[in-house]
């Protein structure tokens, strides 16, 4: 069974929501949708436009919910979020994925980047109230290095690139829905409740046992650094940012 709610009622019409009752129960509660940090880049811009954004209960229910106009992944804006039990998203673009980035020594990337529907993992996430974050790619998938984004050299990935659809395929098995606390970002404790698998990555990129990353432009983001590369996507000031 599949109900279409409109964003900005899902709060002031919370039965709207249910999709099966019994299935589907919980407040409604708020979401970001953002693209995941990179490792050696900061992004700048990243936007999407965005058809619908489906939420999927365990037993195949689903509750649709229409996006009007395009989705800014640096500083998201709060949208609504039904309440219920998800075991997966399905997101629906209505256009590219514009990403524009720097590296420290002055590269840049600019990215468009043709999604096809993405299926979101989501590991029983609960909203019932409170935050998640759906984040779109994994940490690193963006790498400068493995895009080879050195020195001052730009980089610019259109449809046909040969890197274009090795980054399509990082958001296609990357993308996960997590948990928040409200601060915007997904620490490891709330990635550890998601959908993503980061273990594998971790186990894939350290093939030579020095806890390094190898570094791909899909995932290679352990940096060393003592957050493994993981960076907190909210500045102090409450805007977005990759540090």
């Amino acid at each position: 069974m599949r109900t279409r709610c409109p964003l900005l009622l899902a709060l002031s019409a919370p039965a709207c929501l249910s999709a099966d009752p019994g299935t589907i129960v919980g407040n409604p509660g708020q979401m970001r949708v953002a693209v995941a940090p990179a490792h050696g880049l900061t992004l700048d811009g990243a936007r999407l436009t965005v058809e619908e954004l489906r939420f999927v209960a365990c037993d195949g229910a689903e509750v649709a919910m229409p996006i009007e106009g395009s989705l800014d992944l640096i500083d998201p804006v709060l949208l609504q979020a039904p309440g219920g039990t998800w075991c997966g998203l399905h997101l629906d673009p209505a256009g590219p994925l514009l990403l524009d980035g720097a590296a420290p020594a002055g590269g840049r990337l600019m990215a468009e980047l043709n999604l096809p529907a993405v299926d979101i993992a989501a590991n029983q996430l609960q909203v019932d109230g409170g935050f998640i974050v759906v984040e779109l790619g994994g940490p690193g998938w963006l790498n400068a290095q493995a895009l080879g984004i050195n020195g001052r050299d730009d980089v610019s990935i259109v449809p046909g690139d040969p890197l274009h659809d090795g980054l399509v395929e990082a958001i296609s098995t990357l993308s996960a829905a997590y948990p928040d606390d409200g601060d915007g970002w997904v620490s490891d404790a709330e990635r550890a409740l998601g959908g993503g698998d980061t273990q594998q990555e971790d186990d894939d990129e350290d093939s030579d046992g020095d806890g390094q990353g190898a570094g791909s432009a899909v995932s290679g983001w352990n940096d060393g650094s003592p957050d493994g590369g993981r960076r907190n996507l909210w500045d102090d000031d409450g805007s977005r940012g990759f540090h």
